[in-house]
């Protein structure tokens, strides 16, 4: 499956049960309204058209891939099929490895299959349009910060809570993650929430290849934002609400032999020298700290 290149107007494929082709076509119709590109398998398939070379043409060719899900999505096992391949190729970077590829919208209240749970999710049942709008309105966000875009890797999901969607950047890294965040969270909980759905390194990193010997590398990270860090308040107090975007700062600290620290901002450009750090040491701090939050294909 190749991805296309960008386009103004994002194209989506859309996933879901025989029975709820209603409920699918009146998606299509109010997402065209909405600036959004189709492609419904069971409406936009032509006569003559290998399925599943189709199929797969399409999910490649989409910027997004949206579930409609459902208790009747239980009784079909190729929309499984389909969805499961979908998730191992956006694993592998196959699929828009520069962003979260699959959503959820939610056309009753069946429960979703844990393998979905850390994927952003719209509950159109609850209320269609307000659901509809939020879920072009999440796409235009996405792709307005203009680098990938991706769910958090311990993502809980956020079930059962009122949630904000924040977004949580690392300009060194080029990359942002997506927690639902409790709408009445606090600074230093949302600290607590990005440390571990991110699975930030706290452990130090012993290496034998510093340029003066042996160094140690230890890491402390902070929320900022406007260039300004999170206090412990709640967060609404300090105009963080849903959609905000807040700058992950990580720093290291670089301990000699001798036992003395420099600390310096983490930065990936590899022209950029850290004191006492061979080239080697960066690429092994890069992949062993930050591997799993850079995008398979960019890793």
């Amino acid at each position: 499956m190749r991805p296309r290149a960008r386009s103004d107007n994002p194209q989506v494929y859309l996933c879901y049960a025989d029975a709820d082709q209603g409920s699918a076509d009146r998606l299509h119709e109010d997402l065209v309204g909405l600036g959004v590109r189709t492609f419904r398998p069971q409406r936009d398939t032509l006569p003559g058209d290998q399925i599943v070379h189709t199929i797969e043409k399409h999910i490649g060719e989409s910027d997004y891939f949206l579930l409609l899900w459902s208790s009747a999505c239980a009784d079909e096992p190729w929309l499984r099929d389909q969805w499961h391949s979908t998730l191992r190729e956006e694993w592998r970077g196959a699929l828009h490895r520069n962003r979260g590829f699959l959503f959820v919208l939610r056309l009753d209240g069946s429960d979703i299959p844990a393998l979905l749970s850390a994927r952003r999710r719209f509950d159109a049942f609850a209320d269609w349009d307000r659901a509809v709008g939020e879920l072009a309105g999440t796409w235009r966000r996405d792709r307005a910060l203009g680098h990938p875009v991706l769910p958090a890797p311990g993502s809980a999901g956020g079930a059962g809570l009122r949630t904000n969607t924040i977004y949580i950047r690392n300009r060194a890294l080029d990359v942002s993650h997506v927690l639902a965040v409790p709408a009445d969270a606090t600074g230093a909980e949302l600290r607590a929430q990005v440390r571990a759905e991110l699975a930030l390194m706290d452990e130090p990193l012993d290496f034998g290849g510093g340029l003066g010997g042996r160094l140690s590398v230890h890491f402390s990270y902070d929320l900022l934002v406007d260039e300004r860090p999170v206090p412990d308040l709640p967060l609404d107090r300090i105009g963080v609400a849903d959609g905000s975007v807040i700058d992950l700062k990580v720093t290291l600290g670089l301990v000699s032999l001798e036992g003395e620290q420099t600390d310096v901002v983490f930065r990936r450009d590899p022209d950029y020298g850290y004191p006492g750090l061979t080239p080697a040491v960066r690429r092994s701090v890069l992949r062993k700290a930050f591997g799993h939050l850079i995008p398979r294909g960019r890793r």
